[in-house]
């Protein structure tokens, strides 16, 4: 990917996203690449894509390309932890079957779940009056005793999510949740297939 189409990009995003959040009325003081000074300490700062004041406080959406690397998303996540704000990465577009390590950065630390911001999610906001995203998630089904992956999506009011300020997460599917319920399962399963196997085991031996 070039400079100028990673610059278009970029552009695009920022602007569909500051579009669709002034569609919605409970979203205020929304400012595209103005800078962020930390309150504790003025010489830290930071420049969000996008900011804006919603039902969850004060936000910062980052539009993530390919050059978003672990560590700036760690460094921006303690920013904006230590800030008591929120930091939400958005990209412009995703498909589960040509993801990069960029992008699992950003999958596996967000509860597996990805936003994306584009012209189908800012015309539902303008419709709706409420800030939409469309969420792309890993749902885990057990089969033979093994988690295994499938991927769903749906455009989702973006108020609706669930966030987390000290994981500086915001998903609508509770991927972690899930999984471990479903382990949680199959392992009184397999007690209970145990615990019948050494009764029978023992009735056959008296």
């Amino acid at each position: 990917m070039t400079a100028s189409v990673r610059a278009s990009l970029i552009s695009a995003s920022k602007n569909e996203s500051c579009e669709a959040l002034s569609c919605d009325p409970s979203n205020g003081e929304i400012v595209s690449e103005r800078q962020w000074r930390s309150a504790r300490d003025p010489a830290s700062r930071r420049q969000p894509d996008a900011q804006a004041m919603t039902v969850f406080g004060r936000v910062a959406f980052e539009a993530q390309l390919l050059t978003t690397f672990l560590d700036v998303v760690a460094g921006r996540r303690a920013f904006y932890r230590d800030e008591g704000a929120l930091l939400v990465w958005i990209m412009a577009g995703f498909d589960p079957d040509y993801r990069r390590m960029t992008t699992d950065d950003l999958l596996f630390s967000n509860n597996s779940n990805i936003l994306v911001v584009d012209e189908e999610t800012t015309a539902r906001s303008e419709e709706n009056g409420t800030f939409h995203v469309l969420v792309h998630y890993r749902v885990p089904e057990l089969s033979k005793g093994l988690l295994v992956d499938h991927w769903k999506s749906t455009i989702y009011p973006f108020q609706d999510l669930k966030v987390n300020r000290q994981a500086q997460t915001a998903w609508a599917f509770d991927y972690q949740g899930q999984s471990e319920q479903l382990l949680r399962e199959e392992m009184a399963a397999s007690s209970r297939a145990d615990d019948n196997l050494r009764e029978r085991l023992f009735a056959f031996w008296k």
